[in-house]
């Protein structure tokens, strides 16, 4: 917050709820911008399909590792790890895929899942880059209270563009 008010030049604590709300909306309008996860957590992501060809692109970039990969079946509603021996998490492109090392199971899925951990470890492990974005999305928000943000500001787009997980590969 402190850093906030100093970016926004604003002094005392009048607005400190406020500036809260918008920091906390410009962090997230940057992980959905990004795809990332900024700080850690798991993510759960089903794919209802059966073994892929080539990967599953999962859909939140900043992959730290893949906790496990199950699936389950008709005959078989409960979830059926997938060793870890026959996947290989790709992890190029800002966006982790799941492919194929050796063989998948022999089984019919009708959902695959995949829990995974994505983010930074702690705020400070944040990159500057992804920092300064976030302030001038505030800076922004700020100061176009009644407008809508339609667009990312042009130079959050180019501090953040390292860090965005591309569409598709």
């Amino acid at each position: 917050l402190e850093q906030a008010k100093q970016h926004l030049r604003v002094i005392g604590s009048a607005e400190d709820s406020i500036i809260t709300l918008y920091l906390t909306a410009a962090q997230r309008y940057v992980e959905e911008w990004c795809q990332i996860c900024l700080i850690g957590g798991v993510i759960v992501q089903d794919f209802k399909t059966g073994w892929p060809s080539e990967y599953l692109s999962l859909s939140v970039g900043n992959v730290s590792g893949i906790t496990s990969l199950s699936y389950n079946t008709i005959e078989d509603r409960d979830f059926t790890t997938v060793s870890s021996d026959v996947y290989i998490a790709d992890q190029k492109y800002n966006r982790a895929r799941i492919m194929l090392y050796s063989e998948w199971p022999d089984a019919s899925p009708l959902f695959i899942r995949v829990s995974y951990t994505s983010g930074f470890s702690s705020v400070d492990a944040i990159p500057a880059n992804i920092k300064i974005a976030i302030l001038l999305v505030l800076a922004d928000m700020y100061e176009n209270r009644q407008d809508n943000i339609k667009t990312m500001p042009t130079a959050a787009q180019h501090l953040l563009e390292p860090y965005r997980a591309i569409q598709k590969i």
